[in-house]
């Protein structure tokens, strides 16, 4: 084996072998309320409007999470 191939391995086995976390994004969160409806006219049946979709990103809760997150 090949000391680049030996490496390439020790280094597939230690990937394989740490902690993961899922990572994931909330559609709202990437994207302007306006491309959000652009979207919605082209997939929804029932359309948003840019008001509907303006409510998505009104974050009112945060005060209510615990302290420690």
């Amino acid at each position: 084996m090949t000391p680049t191939a030996s490496l390439a391995r020790i280094v597939a086995t230690w990937l394989r072998g740490i902690p993961k976390a899922e990572l994931h994004l909330h559609l709202e969160g990437t994207v302007s309320p306006e491309t959000l409806v652009e979207l919605s006219q082209r997939h929804d049946d029932e359309r948003l409007t840019l008001a509907e979709a303006g409510r998505f990103y009104r974050y009112t809760e945060f005060h209510r999470l615990p302290v420690g997150i």
